[in-house]
């Protein structure tokens, strides 16, 4: 678990670097297609920010809990429907997440295959594609995780 604990917060680290670029690439373009030229790629490079933004900071906030939850029909069950409620829904999620990172690798395997790249930059887009598919697999981990150790709390 701790390992588990260690890596998604070393992604949250990365994704707060990552977001301080995208800004940052952001507010440069803004001011140098006022003065001069805009920078090249620069909504590749956003985009590509944000996603990695955004799938970084999945398992930290899966493990601290921070997504929203819709409780209006959970808070209607017993206690024991509440527990098999919350162990279905984690469930469903790990093998969703298993799904995602299994279908994004493939993908992966056919833009490398293909040679598929950025419009403007250039660049391959597979690496991006299997980072996102791994951290899928550490998604379903976390899920895991906190399944296994909301299984064992006596509520």
């Amino acid at each position: 678990m701790k390992v588990i604990i260690l890596v998604s917060r070393t992604l949250r680290a990365a994704g707060a670097v990552v977001l301080t670029f995208l800004f940052s690439i952001t507010m440069l373009d803004v001011i140098l297609r006022a003065v001069w030229k805009p920078v090249t790629g620069v909504y590749e490079l956003v985009s590509l920010s944000g996603a990695i933004v955004v799938v970084f900071a999945l398992p930290v906030t899966s493990l601290e809990n921070g997504h929203v939850f819709m409780d209006v029909v959970i808070d209607r069950l017993s206690p024991a429907g509440k527990k098999a409620m919350y162990a279905l829904t984690r469930i469903m999620v790990i093998l969703l997440f298993i799904v995602l990172g299994v279908a994004l690798f493939v993908l992966a395997d056919e833009f490398a295959t293909s040679g598929e790249l950025l419009l403007t930059l250039k660049w391959p887009v597979y690496p991006m594609t299997y980072v996102v598919g791994a951290i899928c697999f550490i998604q379903s981990v976390v899920i895991f995780f906190d399944l296994v150790r909301s299984l064992g709390e006596k509520k």
